[in-house]
């Protein structure tokens, strides 16, 4: 009889109690958008070096990106007031801490080494007659380039007449997922192999690499906030 109460009062407790179930995280609902676009044609002038080279091509189009470095933000801050780093690595944490915390809000599960697991990943883009983490747009770049935006960032070896307007918006998609781009603040890569340069976030997003093939297109609504977007 006493072990019978023993089981039935068993029974009781785990009926009542609640078993606590961690549900994986959710990613949020990304913006929607018709995505509608323009076509383009833009020049590429490579002067410099022993190879020289020129091209058109004309968007929409794919193509392969290599993986920029980061670029100074107008919050980004440095010894003794600095308005440039003075090494490639120089406060570098702070900002690769606010862009993951924020890429993270598009995917949970990402973590700060898988989206930074090369060492260019931790690392300022170099000097090129400029400042380090400069771009080609001079002291501008300090006073309007966001931290929301250089996440999102792609440049282009473009010739003068073709640079365009700063902020200007791209759309790129690979693997079923697309992403608005701001263009405007830098000129490069030198390659010929690739048709631009975008941030390791822009990879990390679409699932692609320097070898992947990316489309890439020019946006009408140049109102539409850069990052991960679905386009109806």
């Amino acid at each position: 009889m006493k072990l019978f109460k023993l089981f039935a009062l068993l029974f009781l407790v785990c009926s009542c109690t609640q078993l606590t179930v961690n549900k994986p995280a959710e990613a949020p609902q990304l913006p929607h958008s018709f995505c509608e676009t323009r076509p383009i044609e833009i020049k590429h002038n490579m002067p410099y070096g022993n190879s020289p080279w020129q091209r058109t091509i004309n968007l929409p189009t794919s193509g392969k990106f290599v993986e920029e470095n980061h670029y100074v933000t107008q919050v980004d801050k440095f010894i003794n007031q600095a308005p440039w780093p003075k090494t490639i690595t120089d406060n570098i944490q702070q900002h690769l801490q606010r862009s993951f915390l924020f890429y993270q809000s598009f995917d949970p599960k990402m973590t700060f080494e898988q989206l930074y697991s090369k060492r260019w990943n931790k690392e300022w883009t170099p000097e090129e007659g400029g400042q380090i983490g400069q771009g080609s747009v001079g002291e501008v770049q300090r006073s309007e380039l966001s931290p929301d935006d250089e996440m999102w960032f792609m440049c282009m070896m473009w010739a003068s007449e073709s640079k365009p307007k700063r902020s200007t918006k791209f759309l790129l998609t690979a693997n079923h997922k697309s992403v608005v781009v701001i263009a405007g603040y830098e000129t490069g890569p030198s390659s010929k192999d690739h048709i631009g340069g975008i941030a390791r976030e822009v990879h990390a997003w679409l699932g692609t690499d320097p070898n992947s093939l990316i489309k890439v297109e020019l946006l009408k609504n140049q109102e539409q906030k850069t990052g991960p977007i679905d386009c109806k």
